[in-house]
């Protein structure tokens, strides 16, 4: 299969077929990880709050912090999304827009002020700068250790929920702009009350000890937006039965497998840094070439939010706790 990198001024960004190529060139687990995303958009923060903003990532650059939002189009940035690029912006100077132009088949970038106090898409059009695509393109597996089964499935849920441009756009970003996979993304932003609160969610299994994994470097980036006054929520879906043969997505829509999943969270405390270290396979990694250091989380920590298939949802109460 040609890399769709090497073709991105052919592809038709209004096309299944092409944005299908995009995705292609993942490992399935990452576009299931795309899947788990949306679900919980759908089973857990959807109609709870008013404010909500995805595809926040972050990089560490030199001992700091960069902080992106990348939006599929300058066209589709919110209010909420200028009020939280104002937030972070106050406290870290390496905050940036970076929008897609699909016409051009382009992405352009802004370093964003803390004095843009009333940003409007003419200041982007004024000021932005072409983002230089890299040569050097992510690790892309052989054909043969990627289900493309998997993948199509994973798609047609991403298509159902309105989100598979958008996902295909971002991957498209991470695999051919960027020179490494060096970034961490947080799914969702959201506004509760006064209050800005981050989710972070991911299915899996427990370790063989019984506890739920933590990256280390995610939990360093937990901890530091902790520092700036975003509370931060650490989301599992249960994975109902330990068979890495099962698409993940049959696990949380099959009945016979949905009714033992469950929605389980916790809030972020700073005491996650002190806890025992272990390292994953390399499997488990974003490209499947790199072995990953990670906490263990004990499961006593987290509270059930949600069964998948229950209409019950404690999202509210959990986010009111101590």
């Amino acid at each position: 299969m040609k890399d769709p990198c090497n073709e991105i001024d052919d592809l038709n960004f209004d096309s299944k077929s092409d944005l299908k190529k995009l995705l292609f060139r993942d490992k399935h687990t990452r576009i299931e990880g795309l899947f788990t995303e949306h679900f919980f958009f759908e089973q857990i923060i959807k109609g709870q709050f008013q404010e909500i903003s995805s595809s926040w990532w972050f990089s560490m650059k030199d001992g700091s912090y960069h902080i992106i939002k990348l939006i599929v189009s300058i066209n589709a940035l919110t209010s909420f999304d200028i009020e939280l690029l104002g937030h972070f912006a106050a406290s870290n100077s390496n905050t940036f827009i970076i929008a897609f132009n699909e016409d051009e088949k382009k992405f352009y970038y802004l370093r964003f002020k803390k004095e843009y106090k009333n940003f409007l898409v003419d200041n982007f059009d004024r000021l932005k700068k072409l983002y230089p695509k890299n040569k050097i393109k992510a690790h892309r597996l052989p054909d043969n250790e990627r289900s493309f089964g998997r993948i199509n499935q994973a798609i047609d849920y991403l298509e159902s929920v309105g989100a598979l441009k958008k996902c295909a756009i971002e991957r498209m970003f991470a695999n051919c702009w960027l020179p490494d996979g060096f970034f961490w993304d947080i799914d969702f932003i959201v506004k509760h009350k006064t209050r800005f609160i981050a989710f972070e969610v991911k299915q899996k299994f427990p370790t063989r000890k019984g506890t739920w994994g933590l990256n280390i470097g995610l939990s360093k980036l937990f901890i530091y937006l902790n520092s700036i006054g975003i509370e931060v929520v650490h989301v599992i879906l249960t994975k109902p039965l330990k068979d890495k043969t099962i698409p993940a997505i049959d696990l949380y829509t099959k009945d016979e497998y949905k009714r033992n999943a469950k929605w389980i969270a916790t809030k972020v405390k700073s005491a996650f840094t002190d806890l025992n270290l272990s390292v994953a396979p390399q499997y488990t990694s974003i490209y499947g070439n790199s072995s990953l250091s990670f906490y263990h989380l004990q499961p006593e920590i987290f509270s059930e939010i949600k069964k998948v298939n229950s209409s019950t949802n404690t999202i509210l109460s959990f986010l009111e706790k101590e």
